[in-house]
């Protein structure tokens, strides 16, 4: 029987000496927590290198346009190509892009609709809002570098990812043999160089110790930037490299040598530019700029001169043998993830999270209540027979932090439960900041509080197991609701009423099972 009541500020029961002392019983033998290696990554000097030699443009196909004439591909970067669709007053702004070298971490795959192109693993991420409509096929060549494929249009009414998914199949084609889509005689401007490859060498041996990223906002590739840490400030240093038009450049003209630089001088930063003829041919992309900025110009000038003699240049030592095969199957891992931590989204990273590992339950609930202190596993072995049989057996337990999570692939819904032998439930969800609807119930005959947030994408059930709110211990279940993976959505999903009687359902056979 559940039986909503209000829970006003000083009518929270004081904890029992009993309740608090039997939270506080001796745990019993639990095994220690085994750690599950990490799936390694490729080498990334050998996915760099693969990256690199890629002609971006090679990997758009014009003919897959319904108009055979419809495009001129063009490139945007040392590693990105536009195709730009012929003008009309419908069509202004609508392009296809090939971007090779992106970052793209466990959080970004985590939102994508995972996809088979081609037999190649993939994602599909869609943006839409009044004004447009842009999707991204991201084709994941390490666990944190991948190829995207991006078809953008200046409306909203067009399935953008059709198109993306059309243009990203031939690429994937060709992507089986990375020979054949490598830059061929003469590169464009700095296509020899990565933006970090390139950063490395303007530092010298400062960047020695330092794990450089690339950031390039119009060329991701051809972008890179120093890490920036706390009171370090004056030590980051980022590059920027991509085709453009001058109206892009800031900055007041300074004449160094034969050299005008575009000086961009400011209380925060300075960003020290030059420019050059891309030789593309198209108005739009016909300068290539090239930007670095430091906390002082002093730093940033003399490694934006150094830079121009490097245009046409290629990092220096042995060659790396590229990264073969390029592509991952279908079912291959991608991310550092273990197991079902692979359907874990949280903030933090996933070094923590390791899949449940089976241990065996005490009898007594004082003494689940104390193993619950030295294993996070028993949370989930409290949990898991419940959620199985009211969620299904998609969901599958993991711990991170001092948590334990019931995931699945479609991310639509993430159960976290907790068996805690300390923190009583009186306090929970009384924060109306936050919170709200809170409300005081019974769950199997046990005393609980529920509460909402605002937005209701998230409800929570803590539940004494001593049937006495003030007392030490709570058993808890979290849900947290999501949008559909692949489609951005800014609106928080509120969860489903079906969950929360699901999650009402699982804390009762909880309780029958080992509280009663």
């Amino acid at each position: 029987m559940i039986v909503p009541l209000t829970l006003t500020g000083d009518d929270t029961p004081e904890a029992s000496t009993a309740a608090v002392e039997s939270s506080r019983a001796e745990a019993p033998d639990v095994p220690e927590e085994t750690r599950t290696p990490r799936p390694p990554d490729r080498d990334l000097a050998a996915v760099t290198a693969a990256l690199r030699a890629i002609d971006p443009c090679q990997l758009i196909d014009p003919g897959l346009t319904k108009e055979a004439d419809a495009g001129v591909v063009v490139p945007a970067g040392p590693h990105a190509c536009t195709m730009v669709l012929k003008e009309d007053p419908r069509r202004h702004g609508e392009v296809i892009e090939a971007r090779v070298g992106v970052v793209s971490t466990h959080a970004e795959r985590f939102r994508a609709a995972p996809q088979t192109i081609a037999g190649a693993k993939a994602y599909q991420f869609q943006e839409v809002d009044e004004y447009a409509s842009l999707c991204t096929v991201t084709i994941p060549v390490s666990h944190a570098r991948a190829i995207e494929m991006i078809y953008e249009v200046p409306w909203h009414d067009t399935d953008t990812c059709s198109v993306a998914t059309r243009f990203a199949n031939a690429a994937v084609e060709k992507l089986r043999q990375p020979d054949s889509v490598a830059f061929t005689g003469q590169r464009p401007p700095f296509a020899g160089w990565d933006g970090c490859s390139l950063l490395a060498r303007l530092l010298g041996d400062k960047a020695a110790s330092q794990t450089l990223t690339p950031t390039g906002l119009y060329d991701p590739f051809a972008g890179c930037e120093t890490p920036l840490e706390k009171n370090a400030e004056a030590a980051h240093v980022s590059l920027e490299m991509h085709y453009g038009t001058t109206d892009l450049i800031l900055g007041d003209p300074r004449q160094v040598g034969d050299i005008t630089l575009f000086v961009h001088d400011t209380a925060n930063y300075c960003k020290v530019s030059w420019i050059t003829p891309s030789g593309t041919g198209v108005e739009d992309f016909a300068h290539v700029i090239f930007e670095i900025q430091a906390k002082e110009c002093d730093t940033a000038t003399p490694l934006a001169q150094q830079a121009i003699g490097l245009i046409d240049a290629h990092p220096e030592g042995p060659a790396t043998a590229p990264q073969r095969p390029l592509l991952y199957g279908p079912d291959e891992r991608d991310t550092e993830a273990v197991g079902a931590c692979v359907d874990l989204g949280v903030l933090g990273g996933l070094e923590d999270c390791e899949p449940y590992q089976e241990v065996t339950l005490p009898e007594r609930p004082d003494e689940i209540l104390a193993a619950a202190r030295t294993s996070r596993h028993v949370q989930c072995g409290v949990f898991l027979d419940a959620v199985r049989a009211v969620l299904g057996d998609t969901f599958q337990p993991v711990t991170w932090g001092q948590h334990c999570f019931f995931v699945n692939p479609e991310h639509t819904l993430e159960v976290l439960v907790n068996v805690d032998p300390s923190n009583s439930p009186a306090p929970y969800g009384s924060n109306s900041s936050i919170h709200t609807d809170r409300h005081k119930i019974e769950i199997a005959g046990k005393a609980a509080i529920t509460y909402w947030n605002h937005s209701r994408d998230s409800y929570d059930i803590y539940l004494s197991p001593h049937d006495d709110l003030g007392a030490a211990g709570n058993l808890h279940i979290g849900l947290r609701a999501r949008h559909p993976r692949g489609v951005d959505n800014i609106d928080p999903p509120e969860v489903p009423a079906q969950a929360v009687d699901d999650a009402t359902a699982i804390m009762t056979q909880v309780v029958q099972t080992f509280f009663r």
